[in-house]
């Protein structure tokens, strides 16, 4: 579990919990892992995922937020209403009063409020100072030193659970090379415990990190190719500048999800082909790797022996590849790469800034 949290858990199972919690800091991984063991632990009492409701954009106003965290939910059970990337510093004054005058007056027992702001919150404000009052807060903040970071202790217990091992010096190159990233470590750390599966036991050495692990770029590419896939339309151009600010291309850049969404067209033909339907309900990589994987390799051998494929790899890569073209249609994927030659075009010939351009491309893509 991540460390700092424990106590709240705690409050939870006693039923003793601040209906108000705010997850605060610039660790975006390590934010959205503690909202995930939270909503967990308040739904654990048999409450129905419907009792969550989620806005990560086109947040409610203030009125309308108020109105639903006073309202019980219609199923029995513990009610969440999570704010998302909730863009605070924005809001008009006197709706935050309202905000913090109405919620101060007590929600109806077993409602919960989780708040998680865009930005870090200027702790010199009345609203800050009033969270920090009355509100459970936690703060997660990305370190840039190992010895101020908790990530090792998470990640060890993290490959512990696997039933792995590693050694210090992988260790920190894991987290060095991931950016002290939560989220990318917990990736990186996936991709090594699948590349050296052989059974338990296995200790991860650095080697087998400097062998396995991507560099930081290579690894927001992915992450960026992913989110598109998803339709995150903030945090897809949030990465594209993080990929600029690295000093990619902005061509490149559209070269390489110019790409995904061909691989997309190659994934559908071998839907077609080997009749593939998509299963109802979640897809984990275990029944991937059970009763897909061998299909898409079956496919790879009789149909694209000699040909441009674009759907081998790593089986890791191939099943996120996977999960991205069944968010999208053969039709929207057709329109995705007729939207891509048009920027192709409007990169060459007009004297819009790049960087515009391609934000624009990412807001249609994720909008098919």
């Amino acid at each position: 579990m991540i460390p700092g949290i424990e106590s709240l858990i705690k409050k939870i199972s006693e039923g003793k919990a601040n209906p108000l919690i705010l997850i605060g800091g610039d660790d975006r991984g390590l934010k959205k892992e503690a909202f995930k063991i939270i909503c967990d632990a308040l739904l654990k009492d048999g409450s129905p995922d419907t009792n969550l409701e989620s806005y990560g954009e086109n947040h409610p106003a203030v009125p309308d937020i108020i109105s639903n965290i006073m309202t019980r939910p219609f199923f029995p059970g513990n009610k969440i209403l999570a704010l998302i990337d909730w863009d605070m510093k924005n809001i008009e004054e006197r709706h935050l009063k309202m905000f913090s005058s109405s919620i101060e007056t007590g929600i109806p027992e077993g409602n919960f409020l989780i708040v998680i702001p865009e930005d870090v919150p200027d702790k010199r404000t009345t609203f800050y100072k009033q969270i920090k009052k009355s509100w459970e807060l936690l703060e997660f903040a990305k370190e840039t030193k190992i010895s101020d970071s908790e990530l090792p202790q998470i990640l060890n217990g993290y490959f512990s659970e696997k039933g792995f091992s590693i050694n210090s010096d992988a260790l920190r190159q894991l987290i060095i090379k991931s950016d002290f990233d939560y989220y990318k470590t917990r990736i990186e750390a996936d991709k090594l415990m699948l590349t050296l599966s052989s059974g338990k036991g296995v200790r991860v050495t650095l080697a087998d990190v400097e062998r396995i692990v991507t560099s930081n770029k290579s690894t927001v590419v992915f992450e960026l190719l992913d989110s598109i896939g998803r339709k995150e339309a903030g945090r897809s151009v949030e990465l594209f500048r993080a990929l600029v600010r690295s000093g990619e291309e902005e061509m490149q850049i559209v070269y390489m999800i110019s790409r995904r969404f061909h691989s997309f067209l190659q994934f559908y033909d071998f839907m077609e082909k080997m009749e593939f339907r998509k299963p109802k309900g979640n897809i984990n990589y275990d029944m991937f790797m059970k009763s897909i994987h061998p299909l898409i390799r079956s496919f790879n051998e009789s149909y694209l022996s000699g040909k441009a494929n674009l759907i081998s790899g790593h089986p890791f890569y191939v099943f996120n590849l996977m999960l991205a073209a069944l968010n999208f249609s053969p039709q929207s994927a057709a329109k995705a790469i007729r939207v891509l030659r048009e920027c192709d075009v409007e990169l060459k010939s007009f004297g819009m800034s790049k960087g515009i351009i391609v934000e624009k491309l990412i807001l249609s893509l994720v909008s098919l």
